[in-house]
């Protein structure tokens, strides 16, 4: 960009033609010196659906904590239901 003696090049020029060539001019330099985007690999992602069971098991989880024998026993089998559940996405 720095060897381009710019009032040579943009000499004379309406005003629509030297942005398009100031633009095109920008877009050589970027093609040359920027590298390539690289292809994401998606493997960290989590289905929606996971996250969501993921979720309600440990707000569950926090509740069994607190609660008392007789309770504890139902909400212990909500957190079964949720890992069955859970397994069975793909």
């Amino acid at each position: 960009m720095q060897n381009i003696d710019w009032e040579v090049v943009l000499q004379g020029i309406d005003s629509e033609v030297m942005l398009d060539t100031l633009l095109t001019t920008i877009l050589r330099a970027c093609e040359g010196n920027v590298p390539a985007k690289k292809k994401s690999t998606r493997k960290g992602i989590i289905l929606r659906e996971q996250k969501i069971l993921i979720k309600r098991r440990a707000t569950l989880n926090k509740r069994i904590h607190k609660a008392t024998d007789i309770r504890q026993s139902s909400l212990q089998a909500k957190v079964c239901d949720i890992e069955k559940k859970n397994h069975r996405i793909p």
